[in-house]
């Protein structure tokens, strides 16, 4: 089923180009495959930084990191989508792109995600420090916490 499923997309696409290069022309069928395989190397590229910003985002505000990362492998799939040779894989790269699918997915993972582990909502951070003392030095003294002021 899925090598058929595969044949039934390599002839949508071959004949994408062929429908496409009938009035376009060889040469400029060509260059706009050419194209979209630069924009979609191009947008796997920047993804990365974007992703680490997300995520960064997402943990400061105490959210779940699931649909910063659901949103960034959306658009790496999008890219190699684009850098696939045809007209079909480019139309459904851009509708993943441009549309408010990755939105709508990555709030469902979310909110699934959060239903089944319903304790890990949010992130915890305990933030603490460490003093080395040797044997016969005092420690230093600190500074008294938040609820005992």
């Amino acid at each position: 089923m899925r090598l058929l499923l595969i044949l039934a997309l390599l002839w949508a696409e071959f004949w994408s180009i062929v429908a496409v290069s009938r009035p376009l022309g060889g040469l400029a069928t060509f260059v706009l495959l050419l194209l979209m395989a630069a924009i979609g190397s191009r947008l796997i590229r920047g993804q990365g930084l974007r992703t680490v910003a997300n995520l960064q985002l997402a943990m400061q505000r105490e959210q779940l990191p699931a649909a910063a990362m659901l949103d960034a492998a959306i658009v790496v799939v999008a890219g190699m989508l684009l850098i696939f040779p045809g007209f079909v894989s480019d139309a459904c790269a851009l509708v993943l792109i441009f549309s408010g699918i990755r939105r709508r997915l990555a709030a469902r993972v979310e909110a699934h995600m959060a239903r089944q582990y319903p304790g890990r909502a949010r992130a915890y951070v305990i933030d603490g420090e460490f003093y080395t003392v040797r044997e016969g030095e005092e420690p230093p003294p600190r500074e008294p916490l938040d609820h005992e002021r």
